[in-house]
């Protein structure tokens, strides 16, 4: 690929010229005027590690990292398809890849989750070099610094779920696709190893994630089209397409009718500026108010500062560099078109959440980039302020992403074994083969009973146990399940008698049997 030139003035150069407007805040002389474009990147890059892998096993696992852990720690294949594979939305691709790895690294939570942080960084990594060889310097170095330190790949490289492996594969593709791009632009036919690398990677693209699957039909599409528009033959590309639709077809059915019955958390919402401070502080560091001052400071007060020299830089750099303006006019397409298609749908079936944007951060994070080289006069200067912003937004969020009592299943697990004795009995409301992970790792397996959520199946199996002559029964809850009514009251009365602990979405609670007449009615009460 040729090396395309930077739009604007080398980064190692000191100072403005006489006369001109300054285009930036005054606390942005504080940063060393010594900290060049290299340097920030390499501090970006060193942050950006070290974060991915603080803390990296001190958090308990949480519900939907459970649920991996439980399926990557199937006995067979077999059981891995048929009790978890097919009952998620999800492709297998990520769950047959941490049913390997668990048999050779363990299944703690710093085995589990040390894939998402490698990849995590891979993507970073990734992402500079296409970028890099892509594009302007000083776009790259931006955008760099942006996949370095910003939230989703921050945050989902400290979970055993499959979103770095899908910003990994992102990278990928979107940069592959940008090259490919380039070179229907020349009216030149796609090399048929380049394509077939292409291929490769789509294909773990839609078996990492169905957001994948998006990415990849949106950017088929844009090479099929640009294929057509410049008289070349569709007869490669429509082979590479039909192979990958007849590999998803036996995954397909499956996706089809477990995301029927799926309702997320996160609404899409109706666009507007709230809806983009909200959707632009996920992606910056999910929290709306951040995002937008980080967005102001960055993005807006520096081009408004300088309107008229931006629209010139603009001006040049659109007319002055062939080879980037197609690219450019691409990353554009891929970061809007999906995201307002998925979003028109949206409005009538629950299929866009925020981490679909993790599909779309490569080309968001390059567009970024691109503009905040254009609207600082001094490269240099772009690069600090975003360094600077970015090292003082996480200096407020990073605490939250690392905390540790998102979801406490360890602790109330460990609390109920330590607090035994032989002959106890343990039970739970909902979610047993989750809390059993825990119980497994203690070395007390299959000893997890599940009790009814109605007030009637609690009290019967406490007294049936009391029968059998055990002493103590430990039952524990997570995660607010449904219970049926009267239970909840019901249970909350009881405790008030019997010893309960609570933990970060997890509480724990003893009930001694062998008392005469305690927390469990006389047998003949509600026979």
């Amino acid at each position: 690929m040729t090396e395309v030139a930077s739009p604007a003035a080398d980064d190692d150069t000191d100072g403005l010229e006489a006369g001109d407007e300054n285009p930036y805040l005054p606390w942005c002389r504080s940063v060393p005027s010594s900290l060049g474009g290299h340097s920030c990147v390499l501090m970006a890059l060193v942050v950006g590690l070290v974060l991915r892998f603080l803390h990296l096993g001190y958090q308990s696992l949480w519900f939907d990292e459970l649920l991996t852990a439980t399926a990557a720690t199937s006995s067979t294949l077999g059981e891995l398809f048929s009790n978890h594979l097919v009952r998620h939305t999800h492709p297998p691709g990520y769950g047959l890849f941490l049913f390997g790895w668990v048999r050779l690294a363990g299944d703690s939570e710093l085995a589990l989750r040390l894939p998402s942080a490698i990849s995590g960084v891979a993507a970073v990594l990734l992402f500079h070099r296409f970028a890099c060889r892509q594009w302007p310097r000083e776009t790259a170095r931006n955008g760099t610094i942006l996949m370095a330190l910003t939230f989703p790949g921050l945050y989902y490289s400290h979970e055993a779920r499959p979103y770095t492996f899908l910003l990994l594969v992102s990278v990928a593709s979107t940069g592959i696709w940008l090259d490919l791009v380039s070179t229907l632009h020349r009216s030149q036919p796609i090399p048929r190893r380049q394509l077939a690398g292409y291929g490769l990677v789509c294909l773990l693209a839609i078996y990492t994630h169905y957001f994948g699957l998006a990415l990849v039909a949106f950017q088929g599409m844009a090479l099929i089209w640009l294929a057509r528009r410049h008289g070349l033959s569709l007869r490669d590309g429509l082979i590479l397409a039909s192979l990958l639709i007849g590999s998803f077809i036996p995954w397909l059915g499956v996706m089809t009718r477990t995301a029927s019955g799926y309702w997320g958390a996160e609404q899409a919402g109706r666009p507007g500026l709230v809806w983009l401070a909200h959707w632009g502080g996920w992606l910056l560091f999910n929290k709306m108010l951040v995002g937008a001052v980080v967005m102001f400071l960055l993005l807006l007060l520096p081009a408004w500062r300088c309107r008229a020299q931006v629209r010139e830089r603009f001006r040049s750099s659109l007319s002055g560099q062939a080879e980037l303006e197609p690219r450019l006019r691409w990353t554009i397409y891929l970061a809007t078109i999906p995201l307002l298609c998925l979003m028109a749908i949206s409005q009538h079936t629950n299929i866009l959440g925020h981490r679909f944007l993790i599909i779309l951060c490569p080309a968001i994070y390059l567009l970024m980039g691109f503009w905040i080289a254009h609207v600082f006069r001094r490269p240099s200067s772009g690069h600090r302020v975003t360094l600077l912003l970015c090292l003082l937004a996480l200096a407020i969020e990073v605490p939250k992403y690392c905390k540790p009592k998102k979801e406490q299943w360890r602790e109330a697990a460990l609390h109920a074994i330590a607090s035994s004795s032989e002959g106890d009995r343990f039970a739970s409301f909902t979610f047993p083969e989750l809390f059993e992970h825990y119980f497994r790792q203690a070395g007390r397996p299959g000893i997890l009973e599940r009790v009814g959520t109605s007030e009637e199946d609690l009290l019967s199996h406490a007294r049936k146990l009391k029968k059998a002559g055990v002493g103590r029964l430990f039952i524990l809850r997570a995660r607010e399940p449904e219970m049926a009514a009267g239970t909840e009251e019901r249970l909350r009365e009881l405790s008030l008698r019997a010893i309960h602990t609570e933990f970060q979405k997890a509480t724990v609670y003893q009930f001694d049997l062998s008392e005469p007449g305690g927390v469990i009615p006389p047998l003949g009460q509600h026979d």
